[in-house]
């Protein structure tokens, strides 16, 4: 028996928070002079059982008080990290392009966007400094109509602790970045907790794939691989890499 993806299609659906609450979609609108943080999610990366999702968040100048707006990645899209964190610039383009709560439109290039992904602000410059995008990947998410109110895109620190934060003088950031991955997560669609037999067998599976990759020297691991013809050594590690991923 192998785990299933949640088959939940409201996970496709935009959601909407504000102060944790869900509300009504459309309801979201960023207010200026605020940071806004994005982030992607993703679980399983690089399986078939891959999921992946999205969000962006508004935290207020109390610290406390945030609206957030989060989807998963829909199943058509690669599920991987780098799909959430792109759709999340999407999202924020989105919610820029509704204006603000008084109903005044943003100023281009007004709003600032902390991310924790080099990916991410690597393509914003590019796209920033007039780059023709149309061969890079995930270049449609910069054709969202409020993307133009997005000034910049700079990097947050992942996975720190929060008193480290605190500490280094960018707690606020912090629990923008910290509300921004808990959303993403929140949204991704979950995975049935995968049977023991499943594990044990997946496991089996990896070391004797690292077994069989260790038997070969490293000149002939190198002629193996590159070999145009498929090689017996080749067949056996795309079939014990393949079966359970």
């Amino acid at each position: 028996p192998e785990p299933q993806v949640e088959q939940d299609l409201s996970r496709y659906v935009i959601t909407e928070y504000v102060d944790g609450c869900l509300v009504e979609p459309g309801t979201v609108r960023f207010r200026a002079g605020l940071r806004t943080y994005s982030d992607g999610s993703a679980d399983n990366d690089g399986t078939r059982f891959a999921t992946a999702a999205a969000s962006v968040v508004q935290l207020g100048e109390d610290g406390r008080s945030f609206q957030a707006v989060c989807v998963a990645v829909p199943p058509h899209m690669p599920q991987s990290a780098i799909s959430g964190e792109m759709l999340a610039v999407a999202l924020l383009g989105m919610v820029l392009d509704r204006g603000q709560p008084d109903g005044e439109e943003h100023d281009p290039g007004s709003v600032v966007c902390l991310a924790d992904c080099s990916a991410v602000i690597s393509m914003f410059r590019k796209w920033s400094a007039g780059r023709d995008l149309r061969h890079f990947p995930y270049a449609g998410v910069f054709r969202e109509g409020g993307v133009p109110f997005i000034g910049s895109i700079s990097k947050v620190d992942a996975h720190v602790w929060e008193e480290d934060a605190r500490r280094q003088g960018w707690h606020h950031d912090w629990v923008g970045n910290n509300l921004a991955d808990e959303f993403a997560g929140r949204a991704r669609p979950a995975l049935t907790a995968p049977p023991r037999p499943w594990i044990v067998e997946r496991r089996r599976r990896k070391k004797l794939l690292r077994e069989l990759l260790l038997s070969l020297q490293p000149d002939d691991l190198w002629r193996e691989m590159s070999s145009s013809r498929p090689s017996i050594a080749r067949a056996k590690a795309c079939l014990l890499y393949t079966s359970d991923a």
